[in-house]
């Protein structure tokens, strides 16, 4: 009896219907129809590796350009910009205008000093600081003084050329007997076109008798004075204003002589030195001696004559 039969004669019996090997898995050469309504998935070949292209033939990546460097700064430029500098640090403010002369006038005395002596300073930052910052400082000390101000032993134009450049309103007489240091300063005037500003070239003795000199003065200013700081003050005193003032540039040496002889005027007795008698007995008073700070012993000093 077939297997057939004994399943219709028994039907608990199950007819193993599990396809053979070779049905299951027909032979790759064979073309197998698929059954009807089963769909056919196309399968993709293994995807192959892409070649790799040689190092030596890829094209180089373009490198990024440079940032184009700043152009350099003229000297005239690099000098502005150092005085500038100068001034913000100490938090002075100028107009452009007065950094633009400041700047002409360092660069003034640095031709100069390159053909003559006339100042020791020679290195710029020391220069700016000493000859343009400090004498402009004066100026926060010039509230309520008349318009007349004398530079005695002027030098290199030191105070009286920055004061003017920064108070064009101001008279300033520079007094000064070198000639090559008055020849300096009246190229300077020329250049800035100071037109209150005058050259005395005498020494301050010579320009009083002679009478280049006239008050009222209201203002003397004076920076490392070699001739006796109470010798010039007796002698500029009949000069002065009334209530006139000196602005004195001074080292510690001279601040502690002048607190000792002038700190309290006409109060004070007379002293026995003899180069502090003449500014005694006209009154000279000091005021106030303030420390520069850029200077370990420096000191500006003001002094103030009484009024009638």
């Amino acid at each position: 009896m077939s297997k057939q039969e004994d399943a219709e004669a028994n039907p608990e019996l199950q007819v193993d219907a599990t396809p053979s090997d070779d049905a299951a898995f027909p032979d790759t050469g064979a073309s197998a129809e698929p059954a009807p309504g089963v769909a056919v998935v196309p399968v993709d070949p293994a995807p192959q590796e892409a070649e790799l292209e040689p190092e030596s033939e890829r094209e180089p990546k373009p490198e990024p350009e440079p940032e184009p460097e700043p152009e350099p700064l003229s000297p005239e430029a690099e000098r502005r910009a150092e005085v500038a500098e100068a001034f913000q640090r100490r938090r002075v403010e100028l107009t452009d205008q007065e950094i633009d002369d400041l700047a002409t006038y360092l660069g003034l005395i640095e031709h100069w000093n390159a053909r003559i002596n006339l100042t020791a300073i020679r290195d710029r930052p020391t220069a700016i600081s000493r000859h343009l910052v400090e004498p402009v400082m004066i100026r926060y000390n010039l509230a309520g003084a008349g318009p007349v101000l004398v530079d005695a032993g002027s030098g290199v134009g030191v105070p009286g050329i920055p004061l003017a450049i920064t108070d064009r309103d101001r008279d300033v007489v520079l007094v000064e007997a070198n000639g090559k240091k008055a020849a300096f300063l009246h190229e300077v005037v020329d250049t800035l076109r100071l037109q209150r500003v005058r050259v005395v070239e005498a020494r301050i003795e010579e320009a009083v008798a002679s009478g280049e000199l006239e008050g009222p003065i209201h203002v003397l200013a004076a920076r490392g004075w070699t001739s006796g700081w109470g010798e010039l003050l007796g002698l500029m005193a009949p000069l002065m204003a009334p209530g006139g003032r000196a602005m004195l540039l001074t080292g510690g040496e001279t601040e502690r002589a002048l607190r000792r002889h002038l700190a309290r005027g006409v109060q004070q007795a007379p002293t026995s030195v003899p180069e502090w008698r003449a500014a005694a007995l006209a009154g000279w008073t000091l005021r106030r001696a303030r420390p520069l700070p850029h200077l370990k012993r420096g000191f500006l000093v003001t002094l103030e004559l009484p009024m009638p």
